[in-house]
């Protein structure tokens, strides 16, 4: 189960325990706001991770391509 889905649930819990109205909306406000900011920081992680696999291959292509257009020239 995704880490989100678990703390929207926990603060819908919370907010039945609660006795006034206005913190109900505001305990939910502020679930789905920290749920998007989670999604935010994993697709960031996803996106640096993409970034260092690029750059790893970079590094192991550069001198393979140096190599195969040396040898076109020649």
């Amino acid at each position: 189960m995704p880490m989100f889905s678990v703390q929207r649930i926990d603060a819908l819990l919370f907010c039945l325990g609660s006795s006034e109205r206005n913190s109900y909306i505001n305990i939910i406000v502020k679930c789905k706001e920290r749920t998007i900011s989670d999604i935010l920081v994993s697709c960031m992680q996803g996106m640096q991770l993409c970034f260092d696999a690029y750059a790893k291959l970079a590094k192991i292509m550069r001198p393979c391509l140096k190599e195969a257009a040396s040898d076109s020239q020649e």
